[in-house]
């Protein structure tokens, strides 16, 4: 049990600080039921775009979006440049940028690095 504990813990913790790579909503714990004969778990879950989501840190996302706007980046070059599609780059450009930031050491599971903070001063 002390391990679901440790999980829950850190799946609270992600939600305080991490937002919906699609919206930028903030996500909810949700008791998530799979199938009917056992399969449930608990996930973040965006109640905006009504999706599991493990989301992005907030400051990732504002960069995801700046970035998207300044340079005009559009990842679906076959969809309608509409809502679904800026929401889908924005989920992409978040994603890119976390993994950027992880391999800097910038982030880690526990969210931005003091060294991402004092760059930032």
């Amino acid at each position: 049990m002390a391990v679901m504990a440790a999980d829950y813990e850190e799946m609270k913790a992600r939600q305080k600080r991490c937002v919906c790579r699609q919206c930028g909503n903030e996500l909810e714990i949700r008791m998530i039921i799979f199938c009917q004969y056992g399969g449930q778990g608990l996930e973040l879950y965006c109640p905006v775009c009504q999706r599991i989501e493990y989301g992005v840190e907030e400051e990732l996302f504002a960069l995801a979006n700046k970035f998207i706007k300044e340079t005009e980046f559009n990842y679906f070059l076959d969809m309608p440049d509409d809502k679904r599609s800026l929401a889908l780059n924005k989920a992409k450009i978040g994603e890119l940028f976390s993994w950027l930031f992880y391999e800097l050491g910038l982030c880690d599971k526990d969210g931005l690095t003091e060294k991402y903070k004092i760059l930032q001063e």
